[in-house]
């Protein structure tokens, strides 16, 4: 969820229907794949030559795009590199939400991520209309279908589950307290979707330290504290952050 409104905001200025863009993150963060699985661009390849060969190029862009804006956002060459590796050197001094630092390398981006998010709502209100929009017209039984057939699993669990796109208020997902409202909404379901095709050793530790993170009140203070603090430098470069370039393009 964190960085799914900078997502679709990313697509809808390309011309696409940025509901789309969101695929990549429903289908993990609801547990129908495994994060790899749209995520890793060598897996994802193979989805991705699937939906060409149907026709599906809407489909096959989008996730594409999202594939590349992450690329861009990610690593020590992306202008959100140092915001991390700040956020996450906080998280490694405070006592009340130690874990491994791994988990803080993962709770750091979703800090920032997150604060993005917020900047991003704040700035483009007209967006959340075109969302909508993109929303009301997203064939959930086309969708359902593709992924069913490729990954050769419930057609019914990925119509379900996906129903999330449809359902999900964007603003509401632009803040630290929204992002763990509707995660905790989400995870349990999740977990048991996992838990079908993948160990749960690979996944349980982080989402238990993110329940727990969620569900604690000073824990939760301490994430509300660490999103202002970044979205105070995340606005001085905020230009810069929307213009991105990924793969020679902008």
């Amino acid at each position: 969820m964190p960085g799914m409104i900078f997502h679709v905001m990313v697509y809808a200025r390309a011309g696409g229907s940025p509901i789309l863009a969101a695929l990549n993150d429903a289908a993990g963060i609801t547990g129908c794949v495994r994060w790899r699985e749209t995520h890793d661009r060598e897996v994802f390849k193979q989805f991705s030559d699937y939906l060409l060969r149907n026709k599906c190029q809407d489909i096959y862009k989008a996730m594409e795009n999202h594939l590349m804006v992450d690329e861009a956002m990610h690593g020590p060459g992306s202008p959100l590199y140092h915001y991390m590796v700040d956020v996450k050197g906080k998280l490694n001094k405070i006592e009340a939400l130690y874990t491994l630092e791994e988990n803080h390398a993962r709770l750091a981006e979703l800090v920032v991520e997150t604060s993005l998010d917020g900047i991003v709502k704040e700035k483009n209100e007209g967006l959340f209309h075109i969302i909508e929009q993109s929303q009301k017209d997203l064939d959930l039984e086309r969708i359902s279908y593709l992924f069913s057939d490729f990954f050769k699993r419930d057609k019914e669990k990925f119509r379900q589950e996906l129903s999330f796109l449809k359902e999900i208020d964007f603003k509401s997902i632009a803040s630290v307290d929204g992002i763990a409202k509707a995660w905790l909404a989400t995870y349990k379901s999740a977990m048991r979707n996992l838990s079908q095709i993948e160990s749960p050793q690979v996944f349980k530790p982080w989402y238990d330290y993110l329940a727990q993170c969620f569900t604690n009140l000073g824990r939760m203070e301490r994430l509300r504290q660490l999103e202002e603090e970044s979205k105070l430098e995340l606005r001085k470069n905020y230009e810069l952050l929307t213009n991105l370039d990924f793969h020679g393009r902008k």
